[in-house]
């Protein structure tokens, strides 16, 4: 078992060098303000595929498959996005402010993050909600959790839909959560 550890340990570090030695590659494991223990964690613990790792860390990098990438390599003849064609298609552009990505692709990345959270507090207070699309409503002992539901207020404000609603009657409280994901 210790010489597998130290195996492991040392095919890791090999990897790490390999990959701070990318010119375009290694951005993140270059950078000395950032702490590469934590920030790893998700890829240690995520259990997420190696497609989704290789996406997630290309994004960090800037180094996604992009029209602008694409044509600095001399791959491409056309910068500008695929979808809006306004912009060109950087990596940040892609995943923060492209207009045709406002409806879908982000909505789609903002409700797999919120799932995450409401499903976790659904296990804090020991509410079933299924594997899937989470219930709008739930109740269970003493609590109710709302996904996505408007809420009625006595003044006029514009957004009354928060992503999650958690009403803890034994504590007389309500937690409003808003979820928000950005690129950076």
């Amino acid at each position: 078992a210790a010489v597998a550890k130290q195996m492991r340990a040392k095919v890791e570090f090999q990897a790490l060098d390999e990959w701070r030695s990318k010119p375009v590659a290694g951005i993140i494991a270059k950078s000395k303000d950032i702490c590469q223990t934590d920030s790893y964690l998700w890829l240690k613990k995520g259990r997420i595929s190696f497609d989704v790792a290789r996406t997630v860390l290309g994004t960090q990098e800037g180094s996604l498959y992009t029209n602008s990438n694409a044509t600095k390599m001399g791959k491409a003849r056309n910068a500008m996005c695929r979808h809006c064609k306004v912009n060109r298609e950087t990596p940040e552009h892609v995943v923060s402010c492209c207009p045709y990505q406002r409806h879908t692709g982000y909505v789609e990345r903002h409700d797999a993050v919120a799932k995450v959270i409401y499903k976790a507090m659904a296990k804090q207070y020991g509410l079933d909600v299924g594997m899937r699309n989470p219930p709008k409503v739930v109740n269970g002992d003493g609590v109710e959790l709302r996904w996505n539901q408007s809420i009625h207020v006595s003044t006029s404000i514009r957004y009354t839909k928060p992503d999650i609603v958690l009403i803890d009657r034994m504590s007389r409280k309500a937690h409003l959560i808003e979820i928000g994901v950005s690129w950076y």
